[in-house]
């Protein structure tokens, strides 16, 4: 259900100079890599500070953004976030030819209003079901021009149609994500460009896909699984860093604040519904998606696929006996 990242720059830009290791652009790449499980048709960064670069491709991280191509970029630019998406296909860019696929490759990067600059991307579906996507489709297609047939346009297009609230950029952005059907992560850059401002948000609408948050001394860090937080840290030459597992239903917002070239983020918090009871669970986020060595919901993946075997058994042992190629009989 593919992957996302979205890292945000804490301390003073200048500070990585010395060690681009720990940009947000090659943070956000290396932590693509380790979700290249989720997601191997494409992958794609979106950085920048008041302004937008982008780099990805098809196929594998390590083929879409090659090393010494990020290298080079990474010594050329300065960045205060960057948003990455690493790609496994639910819904567009099904067609053979690579330019459709290339159109459906996130981050989405749209003018809203001639005011706001939104980078965005998510994993999971929007739109829930086939059914349920064609009807909403149909329902925003009286209002707005589709060119792509990827569920990720639905979010745009929501925006747009949604003129409620202009004057305030994040309270329209919940509102558009409560109105898309469908169980996704979501993470996305906002600049505005009439006040020169920078903020960025993260959701986890539902709970099917899990969101996690690092925050350490430098950076922000917003994520799909938690296990390669766990090495960063480890490598990192801090004690106060936290991972936090953003919860079901809730909407962070950041929101950028400079002075004299040091870079802060306010981060605030709201819920977009109540969290579900009886909690849905996606079967396949968590026997085939996740790594083992992640966590959901405070739980290790790897536990929860031997509670799936040892249930399986009881529930099937006759058959599974029958399938067992150490048997003679």
């Amino acid at each position: 259900m593919c992957g996302i990242c979205l890292v945000l720059t804490i301390s003073d830009q200048k500070g990585y100079e010395n060690d681009r290791s720990r940009s947000p652009l090659a943070v956000c790449h290396r932590y693509l890599q380790r979700l290249q499980h989720r997601g191997r048709q494409g992958a794609k960064i979106h950085f920048g500070t008041f302004g937008e670069s982008v780099i990805g491709g098809l196929g594998c991280v390590s083929d879409a953004i090659p090393t010494d191509m990020l290298t080079k970029i990474n010594k050329e630019k300065e960045d205060l976030w960057a948003v990455g998406h690493t790609r496994y296909t639910t819904s567009g860019g099904h067609q053979s030819s690579s330019s459709s696929s290339m159109r459906s490759l996130q981050p989405f990067s749209f003018i809203l209003d001639n005011r706001y600059k939104i980078i965005f991307a998510h994993n999971g579906q929007l739109g829930g079901s086939p059914t349920t996507y064609d009807q909403l489709k149909k329902e925003l297609e009286t209002s707005y021009h589709f060119v792509t047939d990827s569920d990720t346009e639905l979010f745009y297009a929501e925006l747009c149609v949604n003129t409620n609230r202009k004057d305030d950029i994040h309270a329209r952005i919940q509102s558009a994500i409560k109105n898309i059907r469908g169980s996704a992560s979501l993470v996305g850059i906002v600049m505005d460009i009439l006040t020169k401002s920078v903020s960025a948000f993260a959701c986890r609408k539902n709970g099917n896909r899990p969101l996690f948050s690092v925050v350490s001394n430098h950076q922000w860090i917003v994520t799909s699984e938690d296990y390669m937080c766990r090495d960063e840290l480890c490598n990192m030459d801090t004690h106060t860093a936290t991972i936090e597992e953003i919860a079901p239903g809730e909407y962070v917002q950041y929101h950028a604040d400079s002075k004299n070239s040091n870079y802060t983020w306010m981060k605030q918090t709201s819920r977009l519904c109540p969290i579900a009871d009886p909690k849905r669970y996606c079967i396949f986020e968590l026997f085939y998606f996740s790594h083992p060595l992640s966590t959901f919901l405070g739980v290790h993946i790897s536990q929860i696929r031997k509670e799936f075997g040892r249930v399986l058994y009881q529930e099937h042992a006759q058959l599974l006996k029958l399938c067992d190629p150490h048997r003679s009989d």
